[in-house]
């Protein structure tokens, strides 16, 4: 309600204080993000750099009892083709990307996957 009354005001200018706040639902602030930018996909694309812990952290995650977690396959949406990921394919085998002058394995680009999330605001 209060967003819409910045609009129906013409408030050309927000400020959003989010001090002191211990986070909550990622694809809840994406929601707000595209409501407020008009972008489909605000979140732009991710990759995670390769490590043991991530490779052991993902394969368990592809286990049934953990589908439902973030970061399971299902949470990583493929850019090229608009689908979840159902397997470990996102991250493993990756691919060789630069950051900050030096090359570290990465998993593939995705988004993350809030497409099926009924958050209406």
């Amino acid at each position: 309600d209060t967003l819409q009354l910045e609009f129906n005001l013409n408030v050309s200018n927000l400020i959003l204080d989010l001090r002191g706040n211990p986070g909550g639902s990622i694809c809840l602030g994406y929601k707000v993000i595209s409501y407020l930018t008009n972008e489909e996909f605000p979140e732009g694309q991710y990759d995670v750099i390769h490590s043991k812990m991530h490779s052991e952290i993902f394969e368990r995650l592809t286990l049934p009892k953990f589908r439902n977690e973030s970061f399971a396959p299902e949470f990583w949406i493929n850019p090229s083709t608009n689908q979840p990921y159902h397997d470990i394919s996102w991250y493993d085998p990756g691919k060789l990307w630069e950051r900050g002058g030096h090359q570290s394995n990465y998993s593939n680009h995705v988004h993350v996957g809030c497409l099926g999330n009924s958050l209406d605001l």
